[in-house]
């Protein structure tokens, strides 16, 4: 965990390890201003943040981010059936274009994601996550490439590493002493 906290710091990864989980994902008809500068607007609302809400974040919330930014201009917050990385145009005008630009922003911090997760824990604990890479693996569109998106990598390699245990245990008993 202290290596993915350090490294979200040293690469920025935060925009993506910040994962919303309502909202639609459309995007607005008019950018975000601030300070002078243009930003992209879409309807991305409670956010969690994938380090520190382990347990508060589902995989299916994770999935619906992942297959937001990995799919097309018109992809919504939800779960992607056909796990394709479609082309979106970066050089669009207006508040399309900087939505654009931020999603392929998030695929190369998810493909940043994986190979730190890959590059950091032994090959056959990296293995251990083969049977079950389906559902993190995308296909391009364009290329016919297979990508593994680190998000989800990294939110099920979560699970193993920070398992939810709930321990059931007694009420507290007290003894007096007469």
């Amino acid at each position: 965990m202290d290596l993915f906290k350090d490294r979200k710091v040293q690469f920025a990864l935060d925009l993506i390890c910040t994962v919303p989980t309502s909202g639609t994902g459309n995007a607005y008809p008019s950018p975000r201003t601030i300070a002078g500068a243009d930003y992209q607007h879409t309807d991305l609302k409670d956010h969690f943040e994938l380090l520190k809400d382990i347990h508060t974040l589902t995989l299916s919330h994770v999935r619906a981010f992942s297959g937001w930014f990995m799919g097309g201009e018109n992809s919504t917050l939800i779960t992607s059936a056909d796990m394709q990385v479609k082309a979106i145009d970066p050089n669009k005008a207006g508040n399309i274009g900087l939505v654009n630009q931020h999603k392929i922003c998030l695929r190369r911090f998810s493909g940043t994601l994986h190979f730190i997760l890959k590059n950091h824990v032994t090959r056959s604990s990296y293995n251990s996550f083969l049977p079950s890479i389906k559902i993190c693996l995308y296909q391009d569109e364009v290329t016919g490439r297979q990508v593994i998106c680190g998000l989800i990598l990294l939110k099920m390699a979560m699970e193993v590493m920070k398992p939810q245990l709930v321990i059931n245990h007694p009420s507290e008993t007290r003894f007096s002493l007469l």
